[in-house]
């Protein structure tokens, strides 16, 4: 005993340094985990290579809007699902966007009931919850209009245009993979402007200065997503989407073609009659119908199967249901057979040579582009100065992107078009 009082104090005080050490290591590690959490979502993004190039341009496109003062009048109400409905958009690009494209469909902005509710461009929750078994949890706005409320994918009322838009795609592809193995759908605009009465404003509503304000950078922001997308056709719904995305494409200095269809909204005469019909004989013009292997002339019933004729043959992973008077179909409705639609996506045998298309890998970098708008004009008019994604801010990773300068620029109406080449011989997208 009269030992063990000299030996307690040396050992008291090796219990209080080893109590110190593990406090101290107790807020390192706290201050690790808290900034793990910080750049999860970042993490995540970089390495699922197309798909998190894309949404980091979108997340910086959003951050450059969300400066912006807002517009006047006759604005009242700016939503920006992006951020509120950031889930089921971000789930949304995950599935389909996880490759290069050879064409992207572009819409205007979104609308009431279509984006605003579910994230996802022309975005009808039906479609977008059955069909492309889009999920995730959508959150409210900062404020909200009464008369337009936001109720996520289970809002019970249909966007016209979304319902026709997917409907369009489901007839065309009945499993949403084919569609998406060289195609992707966006729009220009991420906000939606709302009247004091509820009223949808679209941006050409806007005033001359607020308008260009915000298109500049949507525009700076769709070239270098056609740019990491690797797209080959820009095909806009509507004529506005199609000059807006003519002007940027311009300014980056990208010979990528564009080319419209009707947009399917019912604002528009020329949709309420016969929009369907009209929108596929369009995509037949111009290529796309061969691109997504689908015989040009037939006619097609529900589900896609032509009336007649066999079943469009995707070679997808499946168990092969027999269509009606058709042949065997070859791919899974929403991943019935080997792969579900949370599986790894199909291997098409057409190779990306098929399409004219020698990709680098996706964790390979990017090409750089120089700023946007640099003395280019269109129609004789000046452009508007802007750079890369916004009002002279940096790119995401701090410098200005650099826009390779084509040497031709696209032929107008009445010129000769670019040729794409294909497996078969010679598809034009036009």
């Amino acid at each position: 005993m009269e030992r063990a009082g000299p030996e307690a104090g040396p050992r008291r005080d090796e219990d209080e340094e080893e109590e110190e050490e593990e406090e101290e290591g107790s807020r390192e590690e706290a201050e690790d985990g808290a900034a793990d959490e910080e750049d999860e979502d970042e993490d995540e993004e970089r390495a699922e290579g197309v798909a998190g190039r894309f949404l980091a341009l979108e997340r910086a496109l959003s951050e450059q809007l969300r400066a912006l003062p807002p517009p006047g009048p006759p604005v009242a109400l700016v939503y920006a699902p992006l951020e509120y409905a950031w889930e089921p958009h971000r789930d949304f690009v995950r599935r389909y966007c996880r490759g290069p494209k050879a064409v992207l469909f572009l819409g205007m902005n979104p609308g009431p009931f279509g984006m605003a509710q579910t994230g996802v461009p022309f975005g009808e929750a039906w479609h977008v919850r059955e069909w492309l078994r889009v999920s995730g949890s959508v959150l409210k706005p900062p404020q909200e209009h009464p008369k337009r409320p936001v109720l996520g994918l289970r809002c019970p009322r249909a966007e016209v245009s979304g319902a026709r838009f997917w409907g369009l795609i489901r007839s065309l592809c009945p499993d949403p993979r084919a569609f998406f193995r060289h195609c992707f759908v966006h729009n220009l605009c991420p906000l939606l402007f709302l009247a004091a009465s509820g009223r949808n404003v679209p941006p050409p509503e806007l005033r001359a200065p607020e308008r260009e304000r915000l298109l500049g950078p949507c525009g700076a922001a769709l070239a270098a997503a056609v740019v990491a997308l690797r797209v080959r056709l820009v095909v806009a719904l509507g004529r506005v989407a199609e000059l807006r995305a003519r002007r940027a494409l311009a300014a980056a200095g990208l010979a990528v073609p564009v080319r419209a269809l009707p947009h399917p909204s019912p604002r528009n005469p020329r949709a309420n009659r016969g929009w369907e019909g009209a929108a596929r004989a369009r995509l037949g013009e111009i290529g796309v119908l061969r691109l997504l292997g689908v015989r040009e002339g037939a006619r097609l019933g529900s589900g896609g199967m032509e009336v007649g004729g066999a079943v469009p043959q995707f070679p997808l992973p499946g168990t092969g249901g027999k269509g009606a008077g058709g042949s065997l179909c070859q791919f899974d409705q929403l991943g019935a057979g080997e792969k579900g639609i949370d599986g790894a996506l199909p291997q098409f045998p057409q190779a990306e040579k098929d399409l004219g298309h020698h990709y680098r890998a996706e964790d390979e970098s990017l090409p750089q582009f120089p700023q946007l708008g640099i003395g280019r004009k269109e129609d004789g008019a000046a452009l508007s100065q802007f750079d890369q994604l916004g009002t002279g801010g940096q790119g995401i990773d701090g410098a200005l992107p650099q826009f390779p300068h084509s040497g031709a620029g696209e032929r107008e109406v009445g010129g000769s078009l670019p040729q794409f080449p294909h497996s078969g011989g010679g598809l034009g997208l036009l």
